[in-house]
């Protein structure tokens, strides 16, 4: 592997922590929805309707901040 070209690449031990770090962050996320959703949703099929898809979507950009800044290094 010593000639092949790793530049930008993170170190395992750096890409293990950051996908520690994303599983938190999803478990949290994850949670944080499902309360809130729980306690928003309970009276209307329409909000649930719309509720659900933009929270199932609301994550991408929370996760994509953290991956984007393993690889700002």
């Amino acid at each position: 592997m010593s000639g092949e070209n790793t530049a930008g690449v993170p170190s395992a031990p750096r890409r293990a922590f950051t996908a520690i770090i994303v599983v938190a962050y999803m478990a949290a996320y994850i949670c944080l929805a499902w309360v809130a959703g729980d306690h928003l949703t309970s009276d209307s099929a329409w909000f649930q309707m719309a509720y659900y898809p933009i929270a199932g979507i609301l994550w991408v950009p929370g996760a994509y901040w953290i991956i984007k800044k393993l690889y700002k290094s």
